[in-house]
């Protein structure tokens, strides 16, 4: 495996790249409301609910939403940390850790499929930073289509207006610490330098390799 050499840093160069951080989502709150909301945009995915959408969303709206929040919002109380989610609180340490190891040149944040802080609101903040080449890194242990897929599609509702270079997603295997640390840390912004093209990532998705450490 090959990797891209690492670029020299230039006055008035623009910004860096960056890596965005993808988990499954949590509700904002351990309250019905927050809960419902969070369920809503969860189980509204055609990734996750497969059936055709006359047949769910009249379930969805009419059984789902109208006695599930409520039992899950106790549940997701009986976990919550003092400072918010347990999903959101570790997320986001990771990202602060993986940006600590990588150094100011990337900038690492975090994303939620389902909730806040959302791919497409991240993804435009990086641009308004300057950020024109945007790793999306899944946290997923593996592929499936209810996972980084429907994470992948969730940056293309970016308008193009707003970002030159979309989000790039790595796949399957990305997420383990081992690859992490071999093509992030030891790459460092030289692995980021290697992503390639919107067009090629989408159809990439099970060869983060190739994506995310440039491999010929």
């Amino acid at each position: 495996m090959r990797y891209l050499p690492e670029p020299q840093p230039q006055r008035g160069a623009r910004a860096g790249p960056a890596i965005l951080l993808v988990n499954l989502g949590t509700p904002d709150s351990p309250t019905p409301r927050a809960v419902r909301r969070y369920l809503r945009q969860f189980l509204s995915d055609t990734r996750v609910i497969e059936l055709p959408r006359i047949l769910w969303l009249p379930i969805l709206h009419a059984f789902v939403l109208t006695t599930r929040p409520a039992q899950s919002a106790r549940k997701y109380a009986s976990i919550w940390y003092p400072d918010g989610s347990p999903l959101r609180v570790h997320t986001e340490r990771q990202a602060r850790l993986l940006g600590e190891r990588l150094g100011p040149q990337v900038r690492v944040d975090f994303a939620m499929r389902y909730g806040e802080p959302s791919i497409p609101g991240m993804l435009a903040r990086m641009k308004a930073d300057g950020r024109d080449r945007v790793l999306l890194l899944p946290l997923y242990p593996q592929y499936a289509a209810s996972t980084t897929a429907s994470a992948a599609r969730s940056r293309r509702r970016v308008p193009a207006q707003d970002a030159q270079r979309p989000g790039n997603p790595a796949g399957e295997g990305v997420s383990r610490p081992s690859c992490v640390h071999r093509r992030a840390c030891r790459s460092g912004t030289g692995a980021l330098a290697a992503v390639g093209s919107p067009g090629q990532a989408d159809h990439e998705l099970s060869r983060p390799a190739q994506i995310y450490a440039g491999a010929r």
